[in-house]
């Protein structure tokens, strides 16, 4: 069994926590130029801006503040410097990205109800609850600096263990309406159920909610505070890259006529009008061809 309370395993520990979080910030610097074409979409005004579109432009570069922030903390080199205030911004655009993420998927799951007013006022709860608490985690954030590895470090854990705890939840959410929509459409419509997940972006939602559980899991064991941050920082990046990556999808889809029943509503989401889905069983072009031919 480990001891976290060896300092030497408490040094390794938080060498490895700085090593996650640059090589997430590495990966995320690739994701960003990698996609940023569809960025310059919406700054050419070929795209209309929507709230949608606010949400996935703040999440895109919350994140990537929020690295800056947290490298920053990680490597300061004056002798006194102000770590409330580093660690406050750098908590802020964490949970705000956290929220800004969740949000494109409760806007997804607004579209698949078809805008159902009762679905939409309960999510909006939740994420309202989210904020709320968002807020007041951020206030109560405590950081001190450690002079020998040059870093501020963030000594309150309970506010790590509810956001992560509240986003999981908000996510999982998401996940059990776009299951519901998602298989009530199949069956309705009589389309195939695991194209339809796949059309309608559900693997995102679904690794999200992975990689979640093993967050909330090891916050609330509480192994050491350095770990789980590693953890949030890991879990974010899945937030963020497949919450966008859903957002583009369902973008692109409908600019090429490709997806099948998305469409971006006026009112800043997605929306989603009963989909015309293909049937279930097409005949094939050799059928098609080989009934001809004995005609």
């Amino acid at each position: 069994m480990v001891n976290f309370n060896d300092p030497i395993v408490q040094q390794r520990v938080g060498q490895a926590a700085v090593d996650i979080l640059f090589a997430c910030f590495g990966a995320y610097l690739w994701e960003i130029l990698a996609s940023f074409d569809f960025d310059l979409m919406y700054i050419r005004r070929e795209k209309r801006f929507t709230l949608a579109a606010a949400a996935y432009f703040s999440t895109r570069y919350l994140l990537l503040i929020c690295y800056v922030m947290g490298i920053y903390m990680t490597n300061i080199w004056t002798s006194n410097p102000d770590c409330m205030t580093i660690n406050y911004v750098f908590m802020f655009t964490a949970y705000a990205t956290s929220a800004t993420a969740s949000a494109l998927l409760v806007l997804r799951v607004r579209a698949l109800s078809e805008r159902n007013v009762y679905v939409t006022a309960f999510l909006l709860a939740i994420y309202a609850g989210d904020w709320a608490l968002m807020l007041w985690q951020v206030a109560r954030t405590k950081s001190v600096f450690i002079p020998a590895v040059h870093s501020c470090a963030t000594v309150e854990i309970l506010a790590f263990q509810i956001n992560t705890t509240m986003a999981f939840t908000l996510d999982v959410v998401c996940l059990v309406f776009m299951m519901y929509f998602i298989l009530q459409a199949a069956h309705t419509k009589g389309s195939d159920m695991w194209s339809l997940m796949r059309d309608q972006g559900l693997v995102y939602v679904i690794t999200i909610a992975v990689v979640y559980i093993v967050c909330v899991v090891m916050a609330w064991i509480n192994l050491h505070i350095a770990l789980t941050q590693a953890l949030n920082v890991v879990g974010l990046f899945t937030l963020v890259v497949c919450a966008t990556r859903l957002h583009r999808r369902l973008i692109m889809y409908h600019s090429t006529g490709s997806s099948r029943g998305v469409t971006t509503g006026g009112a800043g989401g997605y929306s989603v009008s009963a989909p015309k889905f293909a049937p279930r069983r097409r005949s094939s072009r050799r059928q098609r061809l080989s009934a001809s031919m004995s005609r």
